[in-house]
């Protein structure tokens, strides 16, 4: 019986053989675990590992998980009662019903700062073999679209703004188990609103360096 992907003609011919091509790198470079991801609605990366001798089957039947991760807060928590019909008004996701993580060929990666793992992006479906509509990259695929059809043309760029800390106590207690848990303690770098004042640039060189280094791999 073929699978979910040929059954709704997930992947094209183009598609197939970047699979197989993904499926040759993995085992000539001893690749043992690949990590399948997708962005819910907050642009937290949720996900699965899985061993990568398994990706043939993954490509074409995808990996469940249940509806709730994309109908959660920043807490971890879900916000819909998801046990009702009528939580969200789409189908197979009332009861936290099993949505599809189908991997997109072209967005695998090798993990340079990990041995013998790689990760893959994967797109959202329903059972039904519909593309969920919660599905965040979906909904920029569909937007990316309707501009197209417009005569235009989307172009951003990422202006980082963060705060870096350093963990004091990462102490857990069973209390922690449930939603949300205890943030941890942390202590600041450096002092604040520094308004581009130069010399404080060498104190913080070690954490900058690193994350440069990262972004560049």
């Amino acid at each position: 019986m073929a699978g979910f992907a040929t059954r709704h003609g997930v992947h094209d011919q183009s598609a197939r053989q970047r699979i197989a091509e993904i499926i040759q790198r993995i085992e000539a470079d001893g690749i043992r675990t690949v990590r399948i991801g997708f962005a819910d609605q907050h642009g937290v990366m949720r996900g699965k590992s899985f061993a990568a001798n398994q990706i043939a089957t993954l490509f074409e039947d995808g990996m469940t998980a249940p509806s709730s991760l994309l109908l959660k807060d920043l807490a971890h928590r879900t916000v819909l009662p998801v046990w009702s019909n009528e939580a969200t008004g789409l189908s197979g996701m009332a009861g936290i019903g099993d949505i599809l993580l189908i991997p997109d060929p072209e967005r695998f990666h090798v993990l340079p700062w990990l041995d013998d793992t790689a990760w893959i992006q994967a797109d959202i479906y329903h059972k039904d073999g519909t593309p969920s509509p919660l599905d965040t990259r979906g909904i920029a695929k569909r937007a990316e679209a309707a501009l197209a059809t417009a005569g235009l043309r989307f172009h951003a760029g990422l202006e980082i703004e963060a705060h870096v800390y350093r963990l004091a106590d990462r102490a857990l207690t069973p209390s922690d188990i449930g939603q949300p848990g205890t943030p941890p303690d942390v202590t600041i770098l450096n002092r604040g609103y520094q308004l581009l004042t130069e010399h404080y640039a060498d104190t913080l060189e070690p954490v900058l360096t690193l994350i440069q280094e990262t972004c560049d791999q």
